[in-house]
């Protein structure tokens, strides 16, 4: 698998505990490597080389949610040889 960063809006991250228990349940899906969650703007940013609908899953359960941004190892290695 690629490394990615995956952006999600998580409409029930509204506070400390449901940002703790988002964080959580997706801790533990194999291949995350860091979870960042910002509950004032309900953003939900995952890294790490890790199966997306596994995540979805897990993320149905807390409410409606989407994802915002898909970003993978490749096309930042493309955005950098461009700037060159």
């Amino acid at each position: 698998m690629v490394q990615q960063k995956v952006v999600f809006t998580v409409s029930s991250l509204v506070d400390v505990k449901s940002k703790q228990r988002v964080m959580e349940a997706v801790a533990d899906i194999h291949g995350v490597d860091t979870i960042a969650a910002d509950f004032k703007e309900q953003k939900l940013t995952i890294t790490g080389e890790m199966d997306i609908i596994a995540i979805a899953k897990r993320l149905k359960k807390f409410g409606k949610f989407e994802v915002a941004s898909v970003e993978t190892g490749e096309e930042k290695k493309e955005q950098n040889e461009g700037k060159k």
